[in-house]
Order: structure tokens, then sequence, then C-alpha cells
């Protein structure tokens, strides 16, 4: 017996279907009628219907200069770049409701295009304030003399360090200024509550004179903070914007595909439904038909549509390349990040110069002798940022009798856990007894945060 079993799929969305045996013929066509499911994707220029970032820049820089013919500027830039100046019929009322919309709807992209489009004059704040507070201390009178070991001598400005040092303070209200006599202030081995302790150099010269820099500068580190608060601020800004202007071209990308999506799924569902009928019609010929033509359909379809997501999606994202480009141009005044950040490295170095290591532990001791409690607690915290190189090592000084133990126990509770347990491990110059205390303090918050947790959240 001879068969023979054939199906034809067609461009036109015609299904032929041949069987033959030796009994039988059977020619069956099955397709759509014309203009079925023909519908025309939408071809939406973008460059037309949305405003481009160079369409944006140039409103904005017309606004700047004050240009009343904006219209004619426009038409001058169409011809050299028409794919990012494609309005038709592009009016000046129709410019300026765009850039009315630009401040009154989208005014981060207004703010960020602006920013790029028309230098500022203002100056860096942050920059004239650092150098505003180097210059501070400049032309206070050094009125006050203080003798040193080896009789080296320090001038340094008596109302500044009387801020600084309860014994200082004490000195002047008891040795008032008369205007002639000069004032002496001895802070040297002789004067030590414990003379005959090893100071380590403590009322050198060098280390009286780092005192009186560091008191004479006290805002620098305050500046710092305002400087790293300011950095922190115009990120936050600067980020906020950002996600904004992200959310508005998001929101458009996909309102154009959504639409796509939208008449897309209707001819989905209405070739299915119409295949659909079809099908019970003529269910015992086309039974093995209906789903080989149903896939090469919707395969037609999706290619349609395929190319326009694609177009859609690149617009946007070189338009969102640009403002994000803009976002980052060093010479945008919008945000002052980079100024920022190098200022704030400019303050790190100078607070750096003032707080040396190998003086740490000798201005310690000199604040202890003198009562400076500013100077003390400063130099506390760098001392337990760095325990390695000043609690952990051969350095005698933290040895020093003039150290108060409650010093020392501040030191050891601003060590983080990884750094106290190496302390504890270790070799180092703090009395035992003071480490033993601080464990057995970590020791009992440990388990009091462990005993007021549920069972579930130990795993």
């Amino acid at each position: 017996m001879r068969s023979l079993h054939s199906y034809t799929m067609l461009p036109e969305h015609n299904v032929y279907v041949h069987e033959e045996d030796d009994t039988h013929t059977c020619k069956i066509a099955v397709g759509f009628q014309r203009g079925f499911h023909r519908r025309p994707v939408p071809n939406y220029n973008l460059a037309t219907a949305e405003w481009t970032v160079d369409e944006d820049k140039l409103i904005i820089a017309c606004e700047a200069r004050g240009e009343d013919n904006m219209q004619k500027v426009y038409l001058t830039y169409c011809e050299d770049a028409p794919d990012a100046f494609g309005k038709p019929n592009v009016t000046n009322a129709l410019l300026c409701e765009r850039l009315s919309d630009l401040k009154r709807k989208f005014p981060d992209r207004y703010n960020l295009v602006k920013s790029t489009t028309q230098h500022t004059a203002d100056g860096n704040k942050a920059l004239i304030a650092f150098k505003r507070m180097k210059r501070k201390q400049e032309g206070l009178p050094n009125d006050l003399t203080i003798i040193c070991d080896n009789n080296e001598k320090v001038k340094a400005n008596a109302d500044t360090l009387r801020k600084s040092s309860l014994k200082i303070e004490a000195y002047l209200n008891a040795n008032p200024f008369d205007g002639e006599r000069e004032r002496v202030l001895h802070l040297n081995q002789s004067t030590s509550p414990l003379p005959g302790v090893d100071h380590f150099g403590a009322f050198s010269a060098e280390t009286v004179k780092t005192y009186v820099l560091i008191t004479s500068r006290n805002d620098w580190a305050n500046e710092r903070i305002d400087l790293a608060d300011a950095l922190n601020q115009a990120r936050v800004s600067r980020d906020k914007m950002w996600d904004s202007i992200q959310s508005d071209m998001q929101s458009k990308r996909q309102s154009y595909l959504s639409h796509f999506e939208s008449q897309e799924a209707e001819e989905l569902s209405l070739l299915t439904s119409t295949l659909d009928t079809q099908l019970e019609k003529d269910i015992r010929t086309l039974r093995t038909l209906y789903g080989s033509h149903i896939t090469h359909e919707k395969k037609l379809i999706t290619e349609r549509y395929g190319s326009k997501v694609q177009e859609v999606n690149k617009y946007f994202d070189t338009e969102t390349e640009k403002l994000h480009e803009l976002l980052t141009q060093p010479e945008g005044q919008l945000e002052n990040v980079d100024v920022l950040t190098e200022q704030l490295k400019i303050a790190d170095n100078a607070v750096a110069g003032l707080y040396r290591d190998d003086m740490l532990p000798k201005l310690l001791i000199l604040s202890e002798m003198i009562q400076a409690m500013g100077l003390k607690e400063s130099v506390v915290d760098m001392i337990a940022a760095k325990p390695l190189k000043h609690l952990m090592s051969s350095t005698q000084e933290m040895g020093c009798q003039l150290i108060r133990s409650k010093t020392l126990q501040e030191i050891l509770t601003k060590l983080d856990v990884k750094d106290f347990l190496k302390l504890n491990d270790s070799k180092h110059l703090i009395p035992k007894e003071l480490v033993m205390i601080e464990y057995q303090t970590r020791e009992a918050m440990a388990s009091e945060a462990y005993r007021n947790k549920e069972t579930e959240e130990l795993h």
C-alpha cells in the first residue's frame, strides 16, 4: 500500500495539507483572510516623540544666554544633527513649554543638565572654609614663654593655651598679664609631680611645640568633620537626584514597551482564539497541523515586535548614558563630591601631620601632667586606632607611671574585639589587672546579649 503524507508552511499565512494513499487523495488548504492580524506595529520616532538630552541642553543654554529666538537656534542644530534635534514644526512656544516642564515636572533633570551647561562662579565653599581655618590663628601674640627641659624656650599665645589645660589656666589666673612683665611657665622635669620618674621626653621642646601647635589649630579636626559631613551629604543628594532621573526615564521606557506588549498580546490572543475556532470545526483533519501552525505564527509576530523593542531599549540606554556622563563630568558645579574628597584627603594629611606616631605616647604623658583633656581624648583615640604600634610593641613610654589607670582603661575600651584579643594574647605594658577587668566586662556583655536571644536566632 502506497502512502504519502506532507505539510507545507508558506509565508502568506496559508497551510497546505496533502494526504494520499492507494484509495484516496486528500488536499486541504487552511489560511487567514487577507489582512488578518497584520495590524501595523507602532513605528515611534523617539527623537520626535521624546525630548533628547541634547535638546534640553540647547534649551537651557538659550535660557542662560537670555536667547529670545530659541526656534532659530534649534533649526540651526537640526541641520547638523537631525537625529538629536528631530522635532517637526518646532516653535518658540513649544521650546518655552519644554523649559517650563523641565523646571516643574523634571527638576532633577533640569538641575543636572544646567550644572554642566551653565557654569557658576560661586567657587568652592568647602575649599574657602578650609583655607580660612588655616589663617585663623595668624596674628595672635605669643605672650607666654614656656621653659622646657634643657632650659629650651617655647613661645605661645596664653589665651589659646588657657582653654586647653587646667594647670596652665590656674597659672595664668594667678599671674595675669600686666602689659610689661613677661610671663614664664616652667614645664620640665623639675616641675613634674613625680620628678624621679622617666618622662620619655614629654617635657622636651619638641613635645611642647607640638602641643602648642595642636592647641592653636584646635579647629582643624572639627573642620575636617564638617568636610566629611559635606561630602556625605553631597553624595546622598547626588544619588537621590540620579534615582529620580532614572525613575523618570524608566517610566517613559516602560510606557512604550507596555504598549508593544499590550498590542502583541492582543494579536496573539486573536490569533489563538481564531485558530481554536478553526480547530473545533476541523478537529479530525487539523489536529496534527494546529500545533505547528500556531508556533510558526507566534514566531513571526515576536520577530516583528522584537526589533521595535530593541529600538526602544537602545534609545533609552543611549539617553540614560548621556545623562550619566553629565552627572560625572568634572566641570559640573551641581555637586562638589570630587573637590570635597580631595579636601578631605588634605584635612586628613594635615591632622596626621600634627599627631605623629612617635609623639603620641609623649603627648599622652604631657596631657596627663597638665590635665589637657581635649589633647588627651584625641591622643587616646589615635593610640586605640593603632594598638599594634603603641600597645603591643616595645614602646616603653606606654608603661610610664604618669599615665593614669583610668586613661589606659579608656584605651582598652576603644579597641575592637579583634585587636583586644590580640592584645590579651601578646606581650604589652598595660597592667594585667586592667586587661582582665576589660576582658570580664566584655564577656559579661556578650553573655547578656546571647541570653536575650531566641533559640532560632542563634542558628
